[in-house]
């Protein structure tokens, strides 16, 4: 295992939990969904007040459309260094997906920047195995694609795993240029879809909803508590309104059951929440008011 040359870039956050540092490596924001696009089932009439939840940092466009972040955490402790989910990644073929499609992003310069060499990273997960967040699990290197981080292991959901490769949908170019080059190099290990140990101190736990075999991350050290989720939710207008659903969850109804359960944890364990899409420092905490939560950003 290997320690971390640098430190992250100056300025930019650094989240202790226990004996580990979280930081973030972001891709890229977006600011063209509007709510109705982003959650089919929204009402603006009975939707959170506007001042409830916006502000610079989760609107765009003077508060007409919504503001999502799409970046990586890392997560460091003395002798290992993790990353969790990967982004859309440079020079993805995504045709109908512009947002996705042929990027130039200084995803890997920020990455460098902040102290962290590919060949330094011991794990890598995904919450799941959708474009945006698996896409830096490789790189363009001699014709191919190929694993960025040579030395890690890649750990995917197994349900995931086996739904992308039988997949002849939007799914199989994914799997061609972000999965399949991982494991044909023989670095990945499934996980199993159960409360499953990866390293000491993180627990992978199914949250399905958003995709069957999703899984979300929970870190514990040293009495602390911080949950990852991956795309269990877009924005923090979802703690507010956890029955909104985004387009892209395959199962709506089962997401907002999942959110649920996870806002509710999240408050008891009074856990730090490092969110896959929320804007701003994209992590905060989840507060209990009566029967409904609140967001409170870090």
């Amino acid at each position: 295992m290997s320690e971390l040359i640098g430190t992250p870039t100056p300025g930019q956050p650094i989240y202790r939990v226990g004996e580990w540092s979280v930081w973030k490596v972001e891709e890229r924001c977006i600011d063209s969904f509007a709510p109705a696009f982003l959650f089919p089932a929204w009402d603006e009439a009975t939707a959170p007040p506007r001042t409830a939840w916006a502000d610079a940092s989760t609107t765009a466009d003077e508060g007409r459309c919504l503001r999502l972040s799409i970046h990586s955490w890392v997560l460091h402790r003395p002798g290992q260094t993790v990353i969790l989910d990967t982004g859309i990644g440079n020079g993805r073929e995504r045709p109908g997906k512009a947002i996705f499609h042929q990027l130039a992003t200084p995803y890997l310069s920020r990455l460098l920047a902040s102290g962290v060499q590919p060949d330094q990273v011991d794990l890598v997960i995904n919450t799941h195995l959708h474009t945006d967040h698996v896409g830096w699990n490789t790189h363009w290197l001699d014709g191919r694609w190929q694993p960025l981080f040579t030395r890690a292991c890649y750990r995917f959901p197994a349900p995931e795993l086996a739904h992308i490769r039988q997949h002849t949908g939007h799914l199989a170019a994914v799997w061609r240029d972000s999965v399949e080059p991982v494991v044909q190099a023989g670095l990945h290990q499934p996980i199993a879809f159960e409360p499953t140990v990866i390293t000491p101190g993180l627990t992978m736990v199914p949250t399905p909803g958003h995709t069957a075999g999703h899984m979300s991350l929970w870190l514990s050290s040293e009495g602390q508590h911080a949950l990852f989720s991956g795309d269990v939710m877009h924005h923090p207008l979802q703690v507010l309104a956890p029955g909104l659903s985004s387009v892209f969850c395959d199962d709506p109804a089962r997401a907002s059951a999942t959110r649920r359960a996870v806002l509710a944890e999240l408050s008891e364990r009074q856990a730090l929440y490092f969110s896959s899409h929320f804007p701003g420092s994209s992590v905060g905490r989840v507060q209990a008011v009566g029967e409904a939560w609140r967001w409170v950003p870090a």
